[in-house]
């Protein structure tokens, strides 16, 4: 059993392939907004990890959506 006091652990970065099911976001968007750098990868061996610091920054900088006003 594990104890009500341990915290779920966010990972630091996450494999490329994984990324757009974990942020939401597509794979394409994902390699334009590291071309851009706003978002950043890794390298360990053949393996491409996406910061997730870097996702988190990214989504900060995001303006927030206003559904259903109209342009005055």
């Amino acid at each position: 059993m594990i104890p009500a006091t341990i915290e779920k652990i966010e990972p630091l970065a996450v494999p490329l392939a994984r990324a757009p099911a974990i942020t939401g976001l597509s794979r394409s968007t994902i390699y334009r907004e590291v071309a851009r750098g706003n978002l950043r990868l890794l390298k360990v061996g053949r393996t491409s990890l996406l910061d997730m610091a870097s996702v988190r920054a990214f989504l900060a900088s995001l303006p927030v959506a206003e559904i259903g006003k109209t342009a005055a």
